[in-house]
């Protein structure tokens, strides 16, 4: 129309830098499903804690207060059942919006007392629909927690789950979890971007964890390549961002 008015028109002018600054949007409206970005901090060796499960904190202040602010960019906040028992996080954001926090706890292990629970951010449990512990449950919908019910048995399928989060319009996730999440993550697929924040720290120990777990590859020609990457300096740390 502006065309046929006289009016010059051109397109696809910054077309790349466009589409990632609407990437989460871009993709929820396209593929139905949430944009999903895995962060993990880690030492120079790539340990993301001590042989002792210590963790906090590997990275340095700047880092951590920036990584608290990125929260705020996303719809929803992913962890595992471990990772809320072992580091009772509150998954609260310092930016300008307050994320769902989205826990995957198949057994519902997590204490009440778990700072996870509390009133300051809204809060999603995934859980199995065999679930034992409905008195537990129930005193969690009380708090205003809602629930997901996993219907098979067995380790929760994220593809399914990315499928049932769209229809609460979390178009947009961050996952924060340990390795073993982090790993079942990208092998279902569902990670479109990484942050990875490295800090000049060495702990070293067969028996620490790593931000990536589970079974791995076999062969090098099966590993996920990272592109559009860029990297840059945050205080000591480096601060490193890439597409898969």
């Amino acid at each position: 129309m502006l065309r046929r008015n006289r009016i010059k028109v051109s397109t696809g002018v910054r077309a790349e830098a466009a589409a990632k600054l609407n990437e989460a949007y871009l993709k929820f409206i396209t593929k139905g499903i949430p944009f999903v970005t895995l962060k993990a901090a880690m030492s120079l060796d790539g340990k993301i804690a001590t042989k002792t499960g210590e963790s906090k904190w590997i990275t340095g202040e700047t880092t951590t207060r920036y990584t608290h602010r990125i929260r705020s960019w996303y719809d929803g906040i992913m962890v595992g059942t471990d990772t809320v028992i072992r580091d009772n996080p509150g998954l609260i954001s310092t930016g300008t919006r307050t994320p769902m926090r989205i826990i995957l706890d198949r057994q519902l292990r997590i204490p009440l007392s778990a700072r996870v629970f509390d009133r300051k951010a809204p809060t999603l449990v995934v859980t199995s629909s065999g679930l034992r512990k409905r008195r537990k449950a129930d005193e969690l919908k009380k708090r205003g927690v809602r629930f997901i019910y996993y219907p098979e048995k067995g380790r929760i399928d994220l593809s399914w789950l990315m499928e049932k989060l769209s229809g609460s319009f979390i178009t947009s996730l961050l996952i924060e979890g340990g390795g073993e999440l982090n790993a079942s993550a990208l092998e279902a697929g569902i990670v479109d971007k990484v942050l990875f924040l490295i800090s000049p720290k060495i702990i070293g120990g067969r028996e620490a964890k790593t931000p990536v777990e589970g079974e791995g590859i076999s062969m090098l020609r099966k590993v996920l390549n990272i592109t559009g990457y860029n990297v840059r300096r945050m205080g000591a740390d480096l601060f490193i961002e890439g597409y898969l």
